[in-house]
C-alpha cells in the first residue's frame, strides 16, 4: 500500500500522541515551557509598565506640571529671549475673545491665560531668578498644579498676594505672611519691582516648579510688566490626552484668526519624549532578542528530540504515518509546549502587573534631583497584554517546532529503524 493510499491517522489520535510524547519527556517539555513562560511573563508586565510608567503617568505628569495640553501664543513667543516676554511683539491685545472661542471648542476642559515674565525675587536683600505667572486663579485651578498642591497658607486671593514654592521658600525662610520682592522688565524694557504678601506656598514634587516659578493674580503681573490688559499665553487642558491632535485643528483655527499660533504639548515635551522612545526601542530589542532565544532553545530541544526519537518515527512511519502526519505531530508537541508556557508566563506576568499597579514604587524622595516629572513606576494592566502575551507565546513554540517537525517528517524508515 503506497503512501497516498494508507489510511490517515484522525486528529484526536495525533493530538492524544502529542500529548503522551510530552508526558514522557517531562524534563524536556518543563524546559521548553520555562522558555515560553519568561518570555510570556516578561511581554506580558512590560506592556502594563509601559502604559502606567509612560503613556499613563510620565505624560500625563508632562503636561499637568509643565506644557498643558496646548498653548496658544504669538508666532514670534518661543524663539524669544526671556526678558522680551513682556515686549509688545510677544502679547497678545485680543484675548478674551479668543480665550471664550477656546473654552467652546469640544473636548476642552478648560483655558487659563497666562502672563509669564522672567525676573527675580527675594527677601529685599537677596534675590533668586526665576519665572513669574500672570494667573486667573479659577481657571489655573484646572490647567496648573501650583494652585492644586498648596501645603501652606491660601490661593491667592487678594491683589498683592503671590503663591510660591516650598523650595523657593525655604532658600530665602518665607513663609505666609512674609513679604517677597519681585523684579521683572516692563513692556518698554525697564526695570520695576514690587513688593507682594506671601500667601500660600505649594509642594508638587517637581523641583523646577517648586523652585523657579511663582504666581500672582493677573492684574498684579499686568501692573508690574506695565503690559495693560494684555497677556502672551493661552494654556489648555482637554479632556483626554490622546484626543490633542484631533482637537488641535479647531483651536489652531480659533488661534489664527486672532494672530497667534496653537501648539501641541508634543512640541514642548519632544526632548523627553525622545527619550522615553529611545527607551522603548531598548525594551523592544529587548524582547526581540529574549524571543529568539525562546525560540532557539525551544528549537535545540526539539532537535534533539527528533536525533533521540529516530528509532520511534521510523516505528512510526512503518505502521503507515505519513510524512505529513509526522510532521504534525512534532507540531502539535511544540505547540502544546506553547500554550503550556504561555498560560504560565501570562498569569505570571499579569500576578507581577497587578502587583505593582496596586504598590507602585514611589519616587518622589528623589524629586530634587529630577527635571522631568516622573514621580512614581506603576503598571496599569488590561486584558489585551494577556491575550497578546498568551498568543506570543503560543506563535514562539509553534516556529520553534517548523524547522525540527520538517526534519522528523523526513528521517528515512529503513536507516531510522536500524538505528541503535
Amino acid at each position: 500500500m503506497t503512501e497516498r493510499e494508507t489510511p490517515s491517522i484522525p486528529l484526536p489520535v495525533l493530538v492524544k500522541t502529542a500529548i503522551r510524547n510530552l508526558a514522557r519527556h517531562r524534563r524536556r517539555t518543563v524546559l521548553n515551557a520555562l522558555s515560553v513562560a519568561a518570555t510570556t511573563a516578561i511581554l506580558a508586565f512590560f506592556m502594563g509598565y509601559y502604559r502606567g510608567s509612560y503613556e499613563e503617568l510620565l505624560y500625563s505628569s508632562i503636561i499637568d506640571y509643565q506644557t498643558a495640553h496646548v498653548q496658544v501664543q504669538t508666532a514670534g513667543f518661543d524663539k524669544a529671549d526671556a526678558d522680551a516676554y513682556a515686549k509688545p511683539a510677544n502679547l497678545m491685545p485680543e484675548w478674551r475673545g479668543l480665550l471664550s472661542e477656546i473654552r467652546g471648542v469640544e473636548g476642552v476642559v478648560e483655558a487659563a491665560p497666562r502672563l509669564l515674565l522672567a525676573g527675580f525675587a527675594g527677601d529685599g536683600t537677596e534675590k533668586f531668578p526665576l519665572l513669574i505667572a500672570g494667573v486667573e486663579p479659577e481657571a489655573e485651578r484646572t490647567v496648573g498644579m501650583a494652585e492644586r498642591s498648596i501645603v501652606a497658607g491660601a490661593d491667592l486671593t487678594d491683589s498683592g498676594s503671590i503663591l510660591i514654592g516650598e523650595s523657593f521658600a525655604k532658600l530665602f525662610i518665607l513663609k505666609p505672611g512674609s513679604r517677597c520682592v519681585l523684579q521683572t522688565w516692563t513692556a518698554n524694557g525697564t526695570p520695576n519691582i514690587r513688593d507682594f504678601t506671601v500667601s500660600g506656598i505649594f509642594r508638587t514634587g517637581y523641583a523646577p516648579l517648586d523652585r523657579t516659578s511663582v504666581f500672582v493674580r493677573m492684574g498684579d503681573a499686568q501692573a508690574l510688566a506695565d503690559t495693560g490688559d494684555q497677556i502672551n499665553k493661552i494654556f489648555v487642558k482637554c479632556r483626554e490626552t490622546r484626543a490633542v491632535e484631533g482637537i488641535l485643528p479647531a483651536i489652531s483655527a480659533a488661534a489664527q484668526k486672532s494672530g497667534t499660533t496653537a501648539e501641541s504639548w508634543r512640541t514642548y515635551a519632544a526632548g523627553i519624549l525622545r527619550h522615553s522612545q529611545n527607551e522603548t526601542y531598548f525594551y523592544y530589542i529587548f524582547l526581540a532578542i529574549l524571543f529568539a532565544l525562546s525560540v532557539s532553545t525551544i528549537a535545540n530541544t526539539m532537535y534533539v528530540s527528533v536525533f533521540q526519537r529516530t528509532r520511534e518515527i521510523g516505528s512510526l512511519r512503518a505502521i503507515g504515518w505519513r510524512r505529513g502526519e509526522v510532521f504534525r505531530l512534532f507540531l502539535f508537541e511544540s505547540a502544546a509546549v506553547g500554550a503550556l508556557g504561555g498560560v504560565i508566563g501570562t498569569l505570571i506576568g499579569a500576578a507581577a502587573s497587578f502587583a505593582l499597579y496596586a504598590f507602585p514604587v514611589d519616587l518622589r524622595s528623589m524629586s530634587s534631583a529630577m527635571e522631568v516629572p516622573f514621580f512614581e513606576i506603576k503598571s496599569i494592566p488590561a486584558a489585551v497584554d494577556f491575550v497578546v502575551s498568551a498568543a506570543a507565546g503560543f506563535v514562539c513554540a509553534a516556529l520553534a517546532g517548523t524547522t525540527p517537525a520538517r526534519r522528523a517528517a523526513r528521517v528515512d524508515v529503513v536507516k531510522a529503524l536500524t538505528t541503535h
